[in-house]
């Protein structure tokens, strides 16, 4: 149908399952879910927090109850670029409530895109210039009001001349994977050490990274 799947996600009950899609141009990105009914799945039909803008790249917290996803609707009330940036929405007594806009002080305007959520609520993610150059991973943490404070670039030596996208961090932040940008995207990762730094990057099998990643 002309139609491309993206990654996906399940909610942490595993009832349902939220996938991504686009156009062969990739000009339109959609978020669809599916729901699981007894033993079978619902058709796709539009996540809940979908809009007519684009929505990419989501994850929940560990409790289940805040979905992070970017988009690039607009923003209204501050001057941040036109460009994909982080958002979020909470779930209050089983109800999903309307999405708000994440804000990170030093990236208002930057591309800002496919959060992942530590258990202590950092958030990693990966940011460029809007055109897409200088990608890089950064992570931000929360302070005491829940507001996300100016990010930093993830520390590992053997990213300084790397472009790299799409986080997936491990909620005790013990390991992180994404992707390296080139001809494909390369899975790698990276494991703590113990002294707590980021250790040496590890390029994921060619089962997996064959002709690019997936």
């Amino acid at each position: 149908d002309g139609l491309i799947t993206h990654q996906g996600v399940f909610s942490p009950d595993y009832q349902t399952y939220y996938f991504t899609v686009s156009d062969l141009n990739f000009s339109q990105f959609t978020i669809k879910q599916i729901t699981k009914d007894g033993s079978n799945w619902s058709s796709p039909s539009d996540a809940f927090f979908n809009s007519n803008f684009n929505e990419h790249g989501l994850s929940f917290s560990q409790d289940g109850n805040t979905l992070f996803f970017s988009s690039t609707r607009p923003i209204v009330g501050q001057e941040v670029a036109s460009t994909w940036h982080l958002w979020k929405v909470e779930q209050i007594k089983g109800n999903w409530g309307v999405p708000v806009y994440i804000d990170i002080p030093n990236l208002r305007n930057q591309l800002t895109s496919h959060p992942s959520i530590a258990i202590d609520g950092t958030l990693y993610f990966h940011s460029s210039n809007p055109d897409y150059t200088q990608m890089g991973i950064y992570l931000s943490e929360p302070d005491q009001d829940g507001q996300y404070q100016p990010a930093r670039r993830l520390e590992i030596p053997e990213l300084k001349d790397l472009e790299v996208c799409t986080p997936y961090v491990d909620p005790l932040e013990r390991f992180i994977l994404f992707a390296t940008v080139g001809e494909n995207l390369d899975l790698v990762m990276s494991k703590r050490t113990e002294s707590g730094e980021w250790g040496k990057l590890q390029r994921l099998p060619a089962s997996i990274n064959t002709q690019g990643q997936g």
